[in-house]
C-alpha cells in the first residue's frame, strides 16, 4: 500500500497527512507515525511502548478530530513516535518510544501503566 501521508517526497496537508493516519490504522488495526511528520513507521525490530500514564488519547473513528488529537499529543507529550491502535469505535492515539529490548519495554510499561507493548520484529502486541 502507497503511503498517503507522503505520496513521492509531497508533503500533504494537515487534514490529508491525518486521514492517511486514519487509513492506515483502519487497514491494519494500528501503526506507528512520526510524531512531527504522521508519516508511517515500521521499524524491523525493536519494542513500541507507551510513554503518557495510560493513553495519549482517544476519538471517534468516524467524526473524531484526528488532526487536532495529534497535534495535542505531539505538543503536550513531545514524544519522537506516535502509535494508534483501534478500539471499537476509535482510535486510540498513545506518545511512544522505541526501545531495543523487550525488558526495557516491559519496564517502561510497567511505570507508565501500559496493557501492552509492541513487538516489530514479530508484528503482534504483548500483553503485560
Amino acid at each position: 500500500m502507497a503511503n498517503p501521508i507522503n505520496a513521492g517526497g509531497i508533503a500533504f496537508g494537515r487534514q490529508a497527512r491525518a486521514n492517511g493516519v486514519r487509513a492506515i490504522t483502519l487497514a491494519n488495526g494500528g501503526g506507528t507515525f512520526g510524531a512531527k511528520s504522521w508519516a508511517s513507521y515500521a521499524p524491523s525490530s525493536g519494542y513500541a511502548v507507551g510513554i503518557a500514564n495510560g493513553d495519549g488519547g482517544i476519538t471517534d473513528i468516524a467524526n473524531g478530530d484526528l488532526a487536532y488529537l495529534l497535534e495535542q499529543v505531539e505538543r503536550i507529550y513531545a514524544p519522537k513516535f506516535i502509535g494508534t491502535w483501534v478500539c471499537g469505535d476509535h482510535i486510540v492515539v498513545d506518545p511512544i518510544t522505541i526501545v531495543p529490548t523487550i525488558e526495557e519495554a516491559r519496564a517502561i510499561g510497567k511505570i507508565t501503566h501500559q496493557e501492552a507493548i509492541y513487538s516489530f520484529a514479530e508484528a503482534k502486541s504483548i500483553t503485560l
